[in-house]
């Protein structure tokens, strides 16, 4: 059986936020981790690049994950990518699952922890295709800042970098996203058609029960004697809540029980507001990869703050799971 996880966010603060029109609402991207692929999926995959934005003291770039908003030119639909700047676990870049279809890469957009979000609006173009058990090359994307709040986008198509650390194929070949060029074979037609045998009807055998995950994160910072500047520290780790969250989220899914605090001392730079020093002050969840993400996720960070501050930042994790019948 094949479980379905609906992700219910609850924010460990209080924000007032206005809902987006039913039509400006896009469904969240999974990562591909292996598996099979259902009827009408394929994948993508693209590597980022930074070019003229910030680093900090420890010579890490000052942002956010970047967002892609997908676009099907056919169905209307509308899909939401959260793409990491490094690779994964696996060494290679993160890849993700889509229905087959035409797509137009429709908005790019991210955030350099200074407060400010850069955004990339498309004309109509690139356009990039998706077919079923395919994966799609997006190739290089290459990002760099423009004037205000602009955000400037370079898509070069590339040779094949994907590198299948599984014992099996779950697609039948590479393709440039954009010329639908076959870049490499992989599965073969022996592929597609145990796809249409096995995995492409079984609703039934596939979809049974559902599970409705709430994942509930909430921080606690202490500035000591400056904790009036704690609300700068606060807007920003907000603005990153994404990037902080997924780091328990990974790991919740290799360890269902994973819950508790993890605890970090910092020192903010007075010169450029990075974390010029982070060092792990413990907690009750026991995972080190939680703490690495962690870790990194908060050297990225930039606070807008002009002066040397020393604090702790204790975040609180945990989850709760509702099982229900699923819907064929």
């Amino acid at each position: 059986m094949k479980l379905q996880f609906i992700i219910s966010f609850i924010l460990g603060l209080t924000l007032s936020v206005p809902l987006a029109p039913a039509e400006d609402l896009y469904t969240p991207l999974e990562s591909w981790g292996g598996e099979f692929l259902p009827k009408d999926y394929g994948g993508f995959y693209v590597k980022i690049r930074l070019q003229g934005f910030k680093k900090n003291a420890r010579g890490l770039f000052i942002t956010s994950n970047v967002f892609l908003h997908l676009h099907e030119v056919n169905t209307g639909k509308k899909y939401l990518v959260s793409q990491p700047l490094g690779t994964d676990t696996t060494g290679q870049q993160r890849v993700w699952k889509i229905p087959a279809g035409n797509y137009i890469v429709q908005k790019l957009s991210l955030n350099d922890n200074v407060g400010l979000t850069r955004t990339w609006i498309s004309k109509g173009k690139p356009q990039i295709f998706i077919r079923h058990l395919i994966l799609s090359n997006l190739g290089n994307l290459v990002l760099s800042p423009g004037q205000g709040k602009a955000l400037l986008a370079l898509f070069q198509p590339a040779p094949d970098q994907f590198v299948n650390s599984f014992q099996h194929d779950a697609f039948a070949g590479v393709m440039d996203a954009y010329s639908q060029k076959v870049q490499k074979k992989l599965g073969g037609s022996e592929l597609f058609a145990k796809s249409e045998d096995d995995f492409s009807s079984g609703n039934e055998a596939r979809a049974a029960f559902s599970t409705q995950r709430q994942i509930s994160m909430h921080y606690k910072v202490d500035l000591g004697k400056d904790q009036r500047f704690s609300k700068s520290i606060v807007n920003t780790l907000a603005s990153q809540d994404l990037d902080l969250r997924t780091c328990y989220m990974d790991q919740l899914d290799r360890d269902g029980s994973l819950q508790g605090q993890i605890s970090f001392r910092f020192r903010v730079n007075s010169g450029d507001g990075a974390l010029q020093s982070i060092k792990y002050s413990g907690g009750t969840l026991n995972s080190k990869k939680v703490v690495e993400c962690l870790y990194f996720a908060l050297g990225r960070m930039q606070f807008p703050i002009a002066r040397t501050l020393d604090g702790r930042v204790t975040f609180y994790f945990n989850f709760k799971d509702e099982m229900g019948r699923a819907s064929p």
